[in-house]
């Protein structure tokens, strides 16, 4: 058995692949692809249950996904798989 697939461990994967119209970022619609191919392998080759794996696909926002991981979080007592796939983007203060 490997550690992800034990009774506490849980994934979230968590991505951003589609924008507001009039975003200034490109669409990227691999992700969600990217996202189930994922949750297919941790189930298939890792033995992850599927109760143990959490997609957030296009989360409506910020304080809607970190309630989404705080919940994920308590619930994991043993590994916890955290995958981001996004755009990523410089601040004001390179930041």
């Amino acid at each position: 058995m490997t550690p992800l697939a034990r009774p506490g461990s849980h994934a979230i994967l968590i991505g951003t692949g589609h924008h507001p119209p009039g975003a200034t970022l490109r669409d990227v619609p691999a992700i969600g692809r990217s996202l189930t191919d994922l949750a297919s392998i941790l189930r298939e080759q890792a033995g992850v249950p599927d109760a143990n794996i959490t997609l957030a696909l296009d989360p409506a926002g910020p304080a809607e996904l970190a309630e989404q991981l705080d919940a994920i979080a308590a619930a994991a007592t043993d590994v916890l798989l955290v995958y981001l796939v996004c755009h990523g983007l410089v601040g004001d203060g390179a930041e």
